[in-house]
C-alpha cells in the first residue's frame, strides 16, 4: 500500500508537464466520454453528514472493473465569525484507491488532488471552446442530430481571464489554463484578474503564479499575461465581467457573485459571448451565478454543462433555482453532460454552440474523477522507485 502525504501531492503534481497535463486532461475527458455512453461505472450518490461540530462531511465511492475508490472529505462550513473573516474553507481528508480483489492499493491526501482534479475537469470544456486542436479527434464521427451543414466558426481567443477565488481551485484553474495554452499554438491571455473577498489572498495568489510562470517558462522573450489582484467590491467588477472571454468562479458563496443584469442590460448584452466555469459550489443552499442568467433572456446563458446532470439538477443551488423558475412558466432547463458532449465534439452543431454562445460549465464532483486523478499520481510516485510516498508491506 502507497501512502502519499499532502506534500507527495503537491510535489507530484507541480513537477507535470504541459504534456503530462495533456495527458491527464485527455484520460479524463474519455473516461468521462466512457461512463455517460454507458461503461460500466458505479458511483452511488454520495453522503452527505453534518458533523456535530457543524462542519461537512461527504463520502464519495465509485467502482469500475479496474478498481475502486473511496473520498472522505470534510469542509468548515460553520458561520464565519463575520464576513471579513479570512477562516480557511479547505477540504481535509483521504482518497483510498483499491485493487479489484478489494486490496487497499493507496492512500492520498485529497486536499489538491479533489482541488486539481475539479479544475481539470473544468478545463475540457474550455478546451472544446477555446483550444479545440488540443482533444484527439473522434475515431468515428458522430452525425446524429447534426443538422447544420458547412465549416464551422473558428474557435474565439481566451484574451480576458476573470477569475473569482484565491484558494487550490482557482489557482490550479489558473495554473492549468495557461499550461494548456502553451501547449498550442494560442496565444496566452493578455490579461488575468484575480477577484476574492480578501485582497491579501488575492495579492498572494498574484505573486506565487507570476514567480511559477517565469519558472515554468523561462523563455525570456515569452510575453507573460499581466495578472491584477483586486477584490469582489471592486469599482470595475461590471466591466471585467463584461469584457472577460472566460470567468472562473471557485468560490463555496451562498449569494450571487454579481448581478445578472451586469450582463443581461444592453448595450453589455451585445458586446461578447462567455465561457462561465462554476465549480466552488456544491450544495443546495450556495450559489455563484445568479439564476437569472440560466433563464431565457438576451445575453444569458444558453448551453448548460455539467459533469453529471443528475447531480448538478439535485445539487448545484444556481440551477435548482433556476429551474424551479422555468417551471413555474411550463419551462425546462436543458442541462447536457460534458461526457454526452464529448462523444457529439465532431458535430457542426455543438461546435458551433461551445465557441459562439454563452456556455456555463457547471460541477459539483464525481468519484470517477478522483479515482482517474489518483491511479494517475500513484503511477507517477511508483515511477520514481521509492523516493516518493511510503510502501506500507503487508497491510
Amino acid at each position: 500500500m502507497l501512502v502519499l502525504t499532502n506534500s507527495d501531492v503537491t510535489a507530484l503534481l507541480a513537477s507535470l508537464t504541459p504534456t503530462q497535463v495533456l495527458s491527464c486532461l485527455t484520460t479524463l475527458a474519455e473516461t468521462l466520454q466512457s461512463t455517460s455512453s454507458g461503461s460500466p461505472v458505479v458511483q452511488p450518490s454520495r453522503q452527505v453528514v453534518t458533523t456535530p461540530s457543524g462542519a461537512t462531511t461527504l463520502l464519495m465511492p465509485t467502482f469500475t472493473l479496474d478498481s475502486s475508490s473511496v473520498k472522505i472529505v470534510t469542509l468548515d462550513t460553520r458561520p464565519s465569525p463575520s464576513p471579513s473573516s479570512t477562516a480557511s474553507t479547505a477540504l481535509t481528508g483521504s482518497l483510498l484507491i483499491f485493487t479489484p480483489s478489494g486490496t487497499l492499493d493507496a492512500v492520498l491526501n485529497a486536499s489538491e488532488v479533489t482541488a486539481f482534479r475539479t479544475a481539470l475537469a473544468s478545463m475540457i470544456p474550455y478546451v472544446l471552446r477555446f483550444l479545440p486542436s488540443l482533444l484527439p479527434p473522434q475515431d468515428t464521427p458522430d452525425t446524429s442530430s447534426n443538422t447544420s451543414t458547412g465549416t464551422p466558426p473558428p474557435p474565439p481567443t481566451a484574451s480576458e481571464i476573470l477569475i473569482f477565488g484565491a484558494g487550490m481551485q482557482a489557482e490550479w484553474a489558473l495554473k492549468l489554463l495557461l499550461l494548456l495554452t502553451h501547449h498550442s499554438t494560442h496565444p496566452l491571455p493578455q490579461k488575468i484578474t484575480l477577484l476574492n473577498r480578501t485582497l491579501p489572498r488575492a495579492h498572494s495568489l498574484a505573486a506565487r503564479t507570476t514567480q511559477w510562470l517565469k519558472t515554468t517558462f523561462p523563455d525570456p522573450s515569452k510575453h507573460f499575461p499581466s495578472i491584477t489582484p483586486d477584490t469582489f467590491s471592486s469599482s470595475n467588477l461590471p466591466q471585467l465581467i463584461q469584457s472577460s472571454d472566460a470567468i472562473f468562479c471557485c468560490t463555496p458563496s451562498h449569494t450571487p457573485l454579481f448581478p445578472a443584469s451586469t450582463l443581461l442590460t444592453p448595450p453589455s448584452s451585445l458586446l461578447k459571448t462567455h465561457f462561465f466555469s462554476a465549480v466552488g459550489s456544491y450544495t443546495p443552499s450556495m450559489q455563484e451565478l445568479d439564476p437569472a442568467l440560466l433563464l431565457p433572456n438576451k445575453g444569458g446563458i444558453t448551453l448548460v454543462i455539467a459533469d453529471t446532470v443528475e447531480g448538478v439538477n439535485a445539487e448545484a443551488g444556481e440551477v435548482i433555482r433556476a429551474s424551479t423558475l422555468l417551471r413555474q412558466s411550463g419551462g425546462e432547463l436543458q442541462v447536457h453532460e460534458l461526457g454526452t458532449l464529448l462523444g457529439r465534439r465532431g458535430q457542426r452543431k455543438w461546435q458551433e454552440a461551445v465557441r459562439t454562445e454563452n456556455v456555463l460549465y457547471k460541477s459539483v464532483g464525481m468519484g470517477i474523477m478522483d479515482l482517474v486523478i489518483g491511479r494517475v499520481l500513484v503511477g507517477l510516485a511508483r515511477e520514481e522507485g521509492g523516493k516518493v510516498g511510503v510502501e506500507v508491506e503487508g497491510f
